[in-house]
């Protein structure tokens, strides 16, 4: 399906999803149980993120008095630079957390209740060793980081700089119909070369927060779907990267949310079940 269709999918799964998980008295039960392990892990995350301004303070010292440049934060700038990255690394790591370390079920147990069937199938399936579920999570986050890395240092080129973040966020935004004249491509072309630098990398920000973020949730899927795509001759989620971005953006939002945004925890892995399945139909 087009991107753009996708993309009001997406945003439809998060609140269809909620919607449901608000609706199921084991989910609600299991989220007043977890509630207390949510908020010392979102403390814990904060407290953190707030420490990190001190090196962050130390090393624009150090930088500004090697290069002579005005590039010195105060702490109260160093902490609000260590919340703006906390929009990434809260969910994330909060995520990793939760279902490695406490061990949550809320998605097969949400799945076994949508449908039963897929859950028994998905479960049975052979997947990958925890070691390399987790390697492969640490390389799709390390990969996200250096391409935003690479566009942060491009966008102080002239003009090249503003090319590449421009022409990075429509090829993101239209994904493989990027070159289709259609007019919601018109749109995406507009939003890409005619917005502010700062918006634009701001967008591709939150677009790789969102995919890093999504391919978490479905990570029960994920380290099985090659043998689960052998088995049927199709991979579920294939060709339907704007969905689960668009999925993953509003709890990405809630998640970020300081101290109380893992909350939404077992209400979130609830949505990503229901997201599975839709896209299950979808294929079907």
């Amino acid at each position: 399906p087009p991107a753009h269709v996708q993309y009001l999918a997406g945003v439809r799964a998060a609140g269809v999803g909620a919607f449901r998980a608000a609706g199921s008295e084991e989910t609600l039960a299991s989220a007043r149980k977890s509630l207390v392990n949510c908020l010392l892990v979102g403390l814990g995350l904060n407290g953190l993120i707030i420490a990190l301004a001190f090196p962050v303070v130390f090393v624009s010292k150090v930088l500004a008095t090697f290069t002579s440049s005005d590039i010195s934060l105060s702490f109260y700038e160093a902490v609000w630079v260590s919340l703006r990255f906390s929009t990434w690394i809260i969910p994330t790591v909060g995520l990793l957390v939760i279902r490695y370390l406490y061990g949550s079920k809320a998605f097969w147990r949400a799945l076994r209740e949508l449908d039963p069937a897929f859950a028994n199938e998905l479960e049975n399936a052979p997947g990958e060793p925890l070691c390399s579920s987790i390697q492969n999570s640490v390389l799709r986050l390390g990969k996200q980081v250096l391409i935003l890395l690479a566009v942060f240092l491009l966008s102080y080129i002239p003009i090249i700089g503003w090319l590449v973040t421009s022409s990075l966020l429509y090829y993101r935004m239209s994904r493989s119909r990027w070159n289709k004249f259609e007019i919601a491509n018109v749109i995406f072309f507009v939003i890409s070369f005619m917005s502010p630098a700062a918006w634009s990398k701001y967008i591709l920000a939150m677009q790789s927060y969102a995919l890093c973020l999504s391919f978490e949730l479905l990570s029960p899927y994920i380290t099985k779907r090659k043998s689960m795509s052998d088995a049927s001759g199709d991979d579920i989620i294939q060709g339907y990267t704007p969905m689960i971005i668009a999925f993953a953006a509003p709890w990405l939002l809630l998640l970020s949310v300081p101290i109380v945004g893992l909350s939404c925890w077992e209400f979130m892995e609830y949505a990503a079940a229901f997201l599975l399945i839709d896209l299950k139909r979808k294929r079907n």
